[in-house]
């Protein structure tokens, strides 16, 4: 997995995250870096999440008025 330090940026490929930044020795600062296909799938979610807003949201309109 393709991993980047929050601390120093460095990006690295590692099979397990560290506790400690291999470069800056950074404690903890280690994440992983989303691939292009969980960025759509995290917008596709977030797109079908605003439509269901919409949704209750002209369903209580939709209440009130009656």
């Amino acid at each position: 997995m393709e991993l980047q330090c929050t601390k120093c940026k460095y990006q690295f490929s590692s099979e397990r995250i560290p506790q400690m930044c291999p470069f800056c020795g950074g404690d903890r600062t280690v994440r992983t870096i989303p691939s292009a296909m969980d960025i759509l799938s995290e917008t596709e979610q977030h797109e079908t999440e605003m439509k269901e807003m919409e949704q209750k949201k002209e369903e209580w309109k939709t209440r009130v008025k009656n």
